[in-house]
């Protein structure tokens, strides 16, 4: 089983720690891979992340998100789920770092698994011999023409707030403005039928419901 890749650019090596079944220790596997090879793996490596929709007097709270990817626009929060953390806990760190918030592992209530996939970008490279293009940082860099590739296994989380904890958010700075609203479920579906939201946010909805959160 493959515990950890590290891709690099330009069709240098890749370090693959494999597990051989009735040993204890991986054997370290060197690999050459052309820059189209390299760049498909990279595409094809899923990031987990841990996000969070919180919850407040029946209504879902937006905040504002600025930075990229997901940028401009009503956003979850969270963010990357680090080697060793279950899902629930990655979504407490992530949710207090963001917030200024401190709330418990136990009160994040699991939904379910949200997946994203550029396959118009796979697609593209795929089909084509000679690519020009590079990824760095989570984009795939063509001349002018910029596109998010990466792929993101979310495990989404959801969480009551009170209406003081709400007023009291100290977004993070970096990622988000100080701006958040409370949507109505009525305006989340509508909202995201509009484009507004990212189509995401109707099975996060729907879940929140099943969940009894609303």
């Amino acid at each position: 089983m493959a515990d950890k890749q590290d891709y690099r650019n330009g069709g240098k090596f890749v370090k693959i720690n494999v597990y051989v079944e009735g040993s204890s220790s991986p054997n370290l596997t060197k690999v050459r891979l052309s820059q189209k090879e390299n760049i498909m793996a990279l595409l094809r490596r899923p990031n987990p992340t841990a996000d969070t929709v919180p919850v407040c007097d029946g209504n879902i709270v937006l905040p504002w998100r600025k930075k990229l990817p997901m940028g401009n626009r009503w956003w979850r929060i969270g963010g990357a789920i680090d080697r060793g953390d279950a899902p629930q806990e990655a979504a407490a760190r992530n949710f207090n770092r963001e917030t200024g918030l401190s709330r418990k592992v136990e009160d994040f209530v699991f939904l379910n698994n949200l997946g994203s996939w550029s396959m118009e970008v796979t697609e593209k490279i795929e089909k084509e011999e000679e690519w020009a293009g590079e990824v760095k940082g989570g984009y795939v860099i063509e001349g002018d023409r910029i596109t998010y590739w990466r792929h993101d296994l979310c495990f989404l989380h959801a969480i009551v707030l009170s209406r003081k904890e709400v007023d009291s958010f100290r977004l993070d700075v970096e990622e988000y403005e100080q701006k958040v609203r409370l949507a109505s479920p009525t305006e989340v579906i509508k909202m995201a039928a509009d484009g507004e939201l990212h189509e995401s946010f109707f099975d996060a909805f729907l879940a929140i419901q099943k969940a009894r959160l609303l």
